[in-house]
């Protein structure tokens, strides 16, 4: 991805997560510490924002300032992969929860036994 496509992207996510939060840009501009015109020139790709305001844009649109960064279809993936990684996580925790439960049975039979 070239510089400038990437900045077109960074303009489409903040434009667009900004209508999904039913913010102006003024009230955006607001909440980063910045002026309206600023947000617009970021949101027309004609600007790039400094790390700080990219930061302060991620805090007020409730994302990460790499997700900003993210196209589409990187999206997607990055969303597939934490699916993913979810799944796995509760099956590593279901798979040691029903081997605790078999183990304290075995461990509950054995001291049957015994008695």
């Amino acid at each position: 991805m070239t510089g400038s496509q990437l900045q077109d992207v960074l303009a489409t996510n903040i434009r667009t997560l900004r209508m999904k939060r039913k913010l102006t840009q003024a009230e955006l501009a607001e909440a980063v510490g910045t002026s309206t015109g600023y947000i617009s020139d970021i949101e027309r790709s004609m600007r790039w924002p400094s790390a700080r305001i990219l930061t302060a844009l991620a805090t007020a649109l409730g994302k990460t300032p790499s997700l900003l960064l993210l196209s589409s279809d990187e999206k997607e993936r990055f969303s597939y992969h934490q699916g993913m990684e979810h799944l796995r996580e509760k099956t590593e925790m279901e798979l040691s929860r029903l081997v605790r439960e078999h183990f304290d049975q075995v461990q509950y039979g054995r001291e049957e036994k015994l008695r």
